[in-house]
């Protein structure tokens, strides 16, 4: 049992860090484009982020 229960831990611990590395690129990319397009173009990507993040 203490195997399973390891190998479920560094499993979930891999999907966190793989989800902060996910959120940070979607960050850096926002802000980059933040320079080029509008407010509300902005805004926009952020919900499609949230809906996504929210489903995944």
């Amino acid at each position: 049992m203490g195997v399973i229960v390891v190998t479920a831990v560094i499993v979930i611990i891999a999907v966190i860090a793989v989800m902060g590395i996910i959120v940070v690129m979607g960050v850096i990319v926002v802000i980059g484009v933040m320079d080029v397009m509008n407010t509300t173009v902005i805004m926009n990507v952020m919900v499609i982020m949230g809906i996504i993040m929210t489903n995944t």
